[in-house]
């Protein structure tokens, strides 16, 4: 057989599976998650992620919109929700858009939340790739995976837009690190 100089076969893996790239921008964030899909199983068995009151009247808000494009003739004489926070509720937020594509709209608000918990915990890791070299893979994304499972989750869980928050703070973190580089 022959050796490739880095102590496996040339033949065993094609030289795009065992680079840099590879490792960082696929297995990383499968093993991601995977991990989120494991910490999260009770999802699979009936669970939800509905934390507090708060977050049942946001879907109501989302589900009503889906269905009466924002007109709500139920509250009053009538009233628009053509106002609101755009990410959470508003006719035209990509999460309303967002329940259309699955039956069930308790599923489609699980689903996003790990999406965006998923997102998250990417740019989590890497910020710590860049902020702190030496530390290594699995160091990383452990220590990225706190963002879900840490003691503040249920305040990432509790509306969309705050659970995409720290996407933007660690976006602003590394732009600020390089231009301070």
């Amino acid at each position: 057989s022959k050796n490739s100089g880095d102590g496996s076969p040339s033949g065993l893996f094609p030289f795009v599976l065992r680079g840099v790239f590879f490792i960082d921008w696929v297995v990383v964030p499968a093993s991601l998650m995977v991990i989120l899909l494991a910490g999260y199983s009770g999802l699979f068995l009936g669970q939800t992620l509905f934390t507090e009151g708060d977050i049942a009247a946001i879907l109501d808000f989302t589900m009503l919109n889906e269905r009466s494009e924002g007109w709500r003739p139920d509250l009053g004489f009538g009233s628009t929700f053509f106002f609101g926070d755009p990410g959470v509720h508003h006719t035209w937020s990509v999460f309303r858009w967002w329940g259309h594509l699955f039956s069930d709209d308790i599923l489609a608000y699980n689903t996003s939340i790990i999406v965006l918990l998923w997102v998250g915990c990417i740019a989590q890791y890497c910020l710590l790739r860049v902020a702190i070299p030496d530390l290594g893979r699995i160091s990383s994304v452990l220590l990225s995976t706190m963002l879900a499972f840490g003691s503040l989750r249920n305040e990432f869980l509790l509306g969309r837009v705050s659970t995409i928050s720290p996407l933007i703070y660690i976006a602003i973190s590394l732009i600020l690190y390089e231009f301070l580089k």
